[in-house]
């Protein structure tokens, strides 16, 4: 089976587990929600309920930002504090939901229910979490060695008087290597979590090597297949933004439009999601 007939079949099974995606972007709204209506509620009690603050979201003001912050910064600030933990337990919810979908995606008789979601998303977790540790690790060393040698090169062509544009094209060429070798170690950690659920071991680190050959081997099969199945949700971020920027929210129909518009949006971000992991699961199969 080739990669466009893997994209097909992974495509075939998001629509057949609608449900699953549904639920994930139900929990990833609520999720949201959770955080966002306590920090917009700190933000109005902090600026005295102050219309300021709208018009300040809406189209950056320095000034009332220096007003707000020097008035009421002291509840914004002890709110944005927490931001590291605000992440944390989304990386963590991200973590459950992806055991969850993978458990089911892996699934041969296909047979998705809510219980079952849940019980792979805890089933899972903690042999998630040390992919996503050793994921971050990686990429701290790739940004390491990728990016040092790229400062002293900088330098020392700034200090001999390189051109604008060639320091410009110096830091793209840069840039461009990060992304692929950043890419090429998520795609290794999307097959490892694919593999603990196909081989239920919880030998992680060994599961991990053992990915790292698989994807190696079958570089273009496998990185080919991710670079595809990312082409329609860039294009829905694309017509996204077009939206976006194309609309005037001040009526309150359009509003109400643009919320439904930016939750459709959340909705297929979910579908792509399940659809990478369906897709990356059936060539594993056919391929392992």
């Amino acid at each position: 089976m080739n990669i466009l007939q893997v994209y097909a079949e992974g495509f075939k099974s998001t629509v057949h587990t609608l449900r699953m995606v549904t639920l994930v972007y139900l929990i990833t709204l609520l999720t949201g929600l959770s955080l966002v209506i306590p920090f917009r509620s700190a933000l109005q009690e902090a600026s005295g309920m102050s219309m300021n603050v709208a018009g300040l979201l809406k189209d950056f003001d320095y000034t009332t930002f220096r007003e707000v912050m020097h008035f009421h910064g002291d509840g914004i600030r002890a709110f944005m504090g927490a931001g590291f933990w605000v992440a944390l337990f989304f990386v963590l919810i991200g973590i459950f939901l992806n055991g969850g979908i993978v458990g089911q995606v892996m699934q041969e008789k296909r047979n998705y229910t809510l219980t079952g979601f849940l019980a792979d998303g805890g089933r899972w977790f903690w042999r998630f979490f040390r992919v996503s540790l050793y994921n971050l690790i990686i990429q701290v060393l790739v940004i390491a060695i990728v990016y040092v040698p790229m400062v002293l090169i900088l330098a020392g062509k700034f200090k001999g008087g390189a051109s604008e544009p060639q320091l410009f094209h110096t830091l793209l060429i840069f840039l461009v290597i990060h992304l692929i070798i950043a890419v090429y170690f998520m795609i290794i950690a999307d097959y490892t979590r694919i593999s603990i659920v196909g081989t239920g071991t919880k030998k992680v680190f060994k599961q991990f090597w053992r990915s790292l050959k698989f994807v190696s081997c079958r570089f273009f099969g496998t990185y080919g297949l991710y670079l595809i199945l990312l082409v329609v949700p860039a294009i829905t971020v694309y017509i996204y933004f077009k939206i976006s920027g194309a609309m005037h929210v001040d009526a309150a129909l359009l509003i109400l439009l643009m919320l439904l518009v930016q939750q459709v949006f959340i909705w297929l971000r979910s579908g792509y999601r399940v659809w990478i992991f369906a897709s990356q699961a059936t060539y594993y199969r056919t391929h392992a």
